[in-house]
């Protein structure tokens, strides 16, 4: 069996998907690919592929993109506040919030919901960095 889906200018044609954490039935695809938010994120992703994308702004972007990968940059951020002992009380706080944050929204959240990531679903949107291992934020 063979499903088509047109959502705009997405059309996705598929009988099962393979994402990150596994395969998806033509029923999760179908579910998922009819959603407003979907819709939504493949409208903007793709409009900002066509109208922004640039050989100029590709690595910019790329390093922006990486600087929250695994949350180095506030990692750091925060040891250079725990480092000082005027700032320390923020480090404190920051280190706190990143910690709950981590909880809240990486181990339950995210898994909860288990939102596929749209560029995973989106014919003809083109990823342009290493594919995430964990699901999208809902």
């Amino acid at each position: 069996m063979k499903l088509s889906l047109t959502l705009y200018c997405v059309t996705i044609n598929v009988t099962t998907i393979v994402t990150h954490k596994g395969e998806m039935d033509l029923d999760a695809i179908a579910q998922v690919t009819s959603s407003p938010i979907f819709r939504f994120d493949s409208s903007i992703l793709l409009w900002i592929q066509d109208n922004v994308r640039s050989d100029f702004l590709t690595p910019i972007m790329k390093v922006i993109t990486h600087l929250g990968d695994k949350g180095i940059f506030w990692i750091v951020l925060t040891l250079a506040l725990l480092y000082f002992r005027k700032t320390r009380k923020l480090g404190v706080r920051c280190m706190v919030s990143m910690v709950i944050g981590l909880i809240v929204t990486n181990l339950i959240i995210k898994n909860w919901v288990a939102r596929i990531r749209p560029y995973e679903l989106i014919q003809g949107l083109e990823c342009i960095v290493k594919k995430a291992d964990d699901f999208s934020f809902p």
